[in-house]
């Protein structure tokens, strides 16, 4: 099989890109398929740089197959993207914007909520198993299959350094075999058993090399697809790094205006509870001094309460004085009258027994 060459290698096929990054680190060769697709997974910023021959570079969003036209404008008025409306699930996701957050198509000139955009969108196709795995997961896996890899190295040095004397064992025998063939027929026979079983050994060792070469040759695979995925997820951590640094920007503009704000407040309060505490002083102070004359007045309704009892009780010892009085004039109206009567009685007795003494003298003078 005919190998390339180091040149031939390091030159992408026709139609790759390479993609570099914030921190100068380049991925690649690419196709523009599996660029469009990091693109809509958002693993692909603004400021990135493409290039296909690593000489001269563009920002990514120049690039018309990318789809890089929507620019999203934040609660605070900041804008940021442009971005392929696809990529706008992540922003949603992550919730680095709410879905009323507005967006702008900047080459047809088209707006609409990021929450409408989003749900006119299919739904995304569910990833590939090998992308499944978290970072840490293909690390894991890419350690295990180096390890791996290096064990099969060896086994197949070790393979090699066998053939390699059983091959010399086998020339030795050979040589050992063509001298006693001279020398002594009969040992020929033993010698043949023995190139045989050699030559045996040395197949099964060959054998052993090719299954070694084929496990390598797999596990190498199976090491790029590791590596290729673990250069996908630095990607698109790299993007999503920038998202979030120019989301945790805006949040920190906004904390300093919300700081600002709460300072005011806390200023006006503080002005507020200074006034309250005066109102408060001044209303302890006028309720003290209700409480006083409260005090004095109770202490005035108090003495005339009791001069008012001295009065009734005085009051009082007149009116029975004067019911005491009243019933002994009564009483001696009564006797008065009773004598009254009694000598009236009297005075009529006498005036009748007088008209009757008239009335016989009367009647004897009639007579």
């Amino acid at each position: 099989m005919t190998e390339k060459t180091q040149d031939e290698m390091s030159q992408p096929p026709q139609g790759a890109w390479f993609l570099r990054i914030e921190d100068q680190e380049v991925y690649g060769p690419i196709s523009m398929d599996e660029l469009r697709s990091w693109g809509e997974e958002g693993r692909i910023a603004p400021e990135h740089q493409l290039s296909v021959d690593q000489s001269e570079w563009v920002l990514a969003e120049t690039i018309p197959e990318l789809g890089m036209e929507w620019v999203v404008e934040a609660t605070d008025g900041r804008r940021f993207g442009p971005f392929p409306a696809a990529a706008l699930h992540d922003f949603l996701d992550l919730g680095l914007v709410p879905p009323e957050s507005p967006a702008h198509n900047r080459r047809t000139g088209a707006a609409a909520s990021i929450g409408e955009l989003v749900s006119s969108l299919p739904s995304p196709v569910a990833p590939a198993p090998a992308h499944d795995a978290t970072m840490s997961d293909h690390v894991d896996q890419l350690a295990g299959l180096r390890a791996q890899l290096a064990g099969l190295t060896r086994e197949r040095d070790a393979a090699q350094a066998q053939v390699k004397r059983l091959e010399d064992a086998l020339a030795h025998q050979q040589r050992a075999w063509k001298d006693r063939e001279r020398e002594d027929g009969a040992a020929s026979d033993q010698v043949r058993a023995r190139v045989q079983q050699l030559e045996a050994e040395l197949g099964a060792a060959r054998r052993q090399q090719a299954a070694v070469e084929a496990e390598k040759v797999t596990l190498s695979a199976r090491l790029a697809d590791h590596v290729k995925a673990l250069d996908e997820w630095k990607s698109r951590e790299s993007a999503l790094s920038s998202a979030l640094t120019r989301r945790e920007s805006e949040l920190t503009a906004q904390l300093e205006r919300a700081g600002a704000e709460l300072g005011a407040k806390e200023k006006d309060l503080v002005k507020r509870v200074h006034e309250l505490e005066t109102k408060l002083s001044e209303a302890t102070a006028e309720r003290d001094q209700v409480a006083a004359h409260r005090r004095s007045a109770e202490e005035q309704a108090d003495q005339v309460e009791r001069a008012l009892r001295a009065r009734i009780e005085e009051f009082e010892r007149k009116a029975a004085s004067l019911v005491e009085q009243q019933q002994r004039d009564q009483q001696e109206r009564q006797l008065a009258d009773q004598q009254k009567e009694a000598a009236w009685s009297v005075r009529l007795v006498q005036v009748e027994q007088a008209a009757h003494q008239a009335q016989a003298a009367l009647a004897a003078l009639r007579a």
